[in-house]
C-alpha cells in the first residue's frame, strides 16, 4: 500500500511539474508574443520611413549597373559626388555613406555590396575623427535596417548577430537594444510622429520622407546628398580640434579600415582611402598631430594593397573657400563637385600608371605644406573675464608663417567699432569695457606682403 501510495505521489509530482512547465511555457510565449506586438507597433509609429542611409541603399537597389561604391561617415556622404566620377571616369558609382556612419558598418556595407555587385573599386572617405569616435546605435541600426531591405533571412542574421555580440556592445542594454531599431531610428516630436504615419499610409517614397524631415538636405542622386548651410568662419571660429579634441586612433578603427582594404584585395577591387578636404584653418588647428597620425594611418593602408588619397595636402586644383563648405569639416554641393573633380583626375591618372604621390604634400615633409599655406586661412579668439572687470582676448592665427602675421584688437562701443590694439605681432590685449553686458570684439589677422587684407573673427562675449 505504501509503495502504491507513492507512486500516486511521484506520478502526481510529475504531472505537478509538467503543469507547471506548461504555465511557464504559455507565459513566456505570451510575453513573447506582446514583446512582438509591441516592436511591430513601436516600429510603426516611431520608427523613420526615410533615413538618409535608407535613401542610399535604395538607390543602389534601383540602380542597374554599379562598378563603384563610396563608404564612410558624413565626409564621404557629402563630400564624394558620384555625378563627377562618373564624367570623367565613365563608371558608375552610388555614394553608400551616411551620418557617423562607424567603420564596421563601412566593412559590412562593402561586404554585402560585393555579394551582389560586379563592383571594381570601392572609396572610402574619412577624417580624423572616424578613426576615434564612438558613434551609437542611434547611426548604426538605420543604416543597417536600409541595407539590410531585400537580402536573406540569414543574412540579416549574421549581421545583427554579429554587431550584439560586438564587444563594445556586449554585456550592455545595446546588445539586446538592437533587437528594436525604433528605440534608436524614432521621431523626437509629435509632428515628426504625425508625417511619419502619413508618409507610411500614404506610400510615400523614401526619398520623399527623408527630404521632408531632414532640415537643410539636398538629394543630388546616386545616394548623395548635402546639407546646403552657408558656412560663416567669421563669426563661427570652432575647429575639429576645439569640438572634438585630438585624439589617439582607436585600434579597433584602425582594424576596421584594414579590413575593408583586405577585403577588397581579396575580390581584386581596388580600395581608394580618400580624407576628404577641410578648411584649411581647420587642418592646421590639428599642428603636428596631423601629420603624425595620418601618417601612420598612410603606411598601414598602403602596406595592405589599398590607395591613400589626402586631399588636404593636395597640391593642384582650386583653394576650397569658405563657400564651399557647410561648416569646419564639412563640404557643401559646390565643394564637392570641385574636390570630387580632382579626385576623379587623380583616379584617372592612376589608372593609366602615371605617378600622382607628386600631387600631394607629404606627412613627412609638413614644413613644405606649411609653407604653402602662405596666407591667413582663419583666426579665432578667446575672451577672459578678469576679477577687477578688465577682459583679455587672446587670438590664434592659422597660417604656415605664424610669426609674420599681424594682429588689430577692435571693440564695439557706443555703436561704432574702436581700436584696442593696432597692428602687430601681439596676440591678446587687455581692456577694461566701460559697462557691463554683451562686448563684441572684431580682431583682424594679416600677413604683410603676402596676404595684405586678411581675414577676421568677429565675436560676442558677455561680461
Amino acid at each position: 500500500m505504501e509503495a502504491r501510495g507513492e507512486g500516486r505521489e511521484e506520478k502526481g509530482a510529475r504531472l505537478s511539474r509538467r503543469a507547471l512547465a506548461r504555465r511557464v511555457a504559455g507565459k513566456l510565449m505570451l510575453a513573447l508574443a506582446v514583446l512582438v506586438t509591441t516592436n511591430l507597433i513601436g516600429s510603426f509609429l516611431l520608427e523613420s520611413e526615410g533615413t538618409l542611409g535608407g535613401v542610399a541603399w535604395e538607390a543602389f537597389r534601383q540602380a542597374s549597373d554599379v562598378d563603384t561604391v563610396v563608404v564612410g561617415a558624413s565626409y564621404a556622404q557629402r563630400g564624394i559626388d558620384p555625378d563627377e566620377l562618373d564624367s570623367c571616369l565613365g563608371s558608375s558609382t552610388i555614394n553608400l555613406g551616411s551620418p557617423a556612419q562607424p567603420l564596421d558598418d563601412s566593412y559590412l556595407a562593402v561586404k554585402s555590396v560585393l555579394s551582389r555587385r560586379h563592383v571594381r573599386r570601392v572609396i572610402v572617405g574619412i577624417g580624423c575623427e572616424s578613426m576615434f569616435s564612438t558613434w551609437g546605435l542611434r547611426s548604426e541600426v538605420p543604416y543597417l535596417q536600409g541595407m539590410l531591405q531585400g537580402t536573406t533571412l540569414s543574412e540579416a542574421a549574421e549581421v545583427y548577430l554579429g554587431r550584439m555580440t560586438d564587444p563594445q556592445y556586449v554585456g550592455t542594454c545595446n546588445s539586446l537594444n538592437l533587437l528594436f531599431p525604433w528605440a534608436y531610428d524614432f521621431t523626437p516630436s509629435p509632428q515628426r510622429v504625425v508625417t511619419n504615419l502619413e508618409g507610411k499610409l500614404d506610400d510615400t517614397t523614401t526619398l520623399s520622407s527623408a527630404e521632408e524631415q531632414t532640415k537643410h538636405w539636398s538629394y543630388h542622386g546616386k545616394g548623395y546628398g548635402t546639407f546646403e548651410v552657408q558656412f560663416h568662419p567669421t563669426r563661427n571660429d570652432a575647429t575639429s580640434t576645439s569640438r572634438y579634441g585630438n585624439r589617439p586612433f582607436l585600434a579597433a578603427r584602425v582594424d576596421a579600415l584594414l579590413r575593408i582594404c583586405d577585403l577588397c584585395r581579396e575580390h581584386g577591387v581596388e580600395c581608394v582611402v580618400v580624407a576628404t578636404p577641410h578648411p584649411t584653418f581647420d587642418i592646421l588647428a590639428y599642428g603636428s598631430y596631423y601629420p603624425r597620425s595620418m601618417g601612420r594611418l598612410q603606411r598601414a593602408v598602403e602596406r595592405h594593397g589599398a590607395k591613400f588619397y589626402d586631399f588636404n595636402l593636395y597640391k593642384g586644383g582650386r583653394r576650397l573657400g569658405k563657400d564651399d563648405f557647410s561648416d569646419f569639416d564639412h563640404l557643401r554641393h559646390a565643394g564637392a563637385r570641385t574636390f570630387t573633380s580632382e579626385l576623379a583626375g587623380i583616379l584617372y591618372r592612376a589608372e593609366r600608371g602615371q605617378d600622382v604621390s607628386k600631387s600631394f604634400y607629404g606627412y613627412d615633409d609638413w614644413d613644405s605644406y606649411l609653407d604653402s599655406v602662405d596666407y591667413v586661412a582663419g583666426v579665432s579668439a578667446e575672451a577672459t573675464v578678469r576679477g577687477d572687470g578688465s577682459v583679455t582676448v587672446a587670438a590664434t592665427v592659422r597660417t604656415g608663417r605664424p610669426r609674420r602675421a599681424q594682429l588689430r584688437f577692435e571693440a564695439k562701443v557706443g555703436g561704432s567699432w574702436v581700436v584696442l590694439r593696432d597692428w602687430g605681432s601681439a596676440t591678446s590685449v587687455t581692456w577694461t569695457p566701460p559697462a557691463h553686458g554683451a562686448i563684441e570684439v572684431r580682431v583682424r589677422a594679416r600677413i604683410p606682403g603676402a596676404d595684405p587684407t586678411g581675414t577676421y573673427v568677429q565675436k560676442t562675449f558677455l561680461r
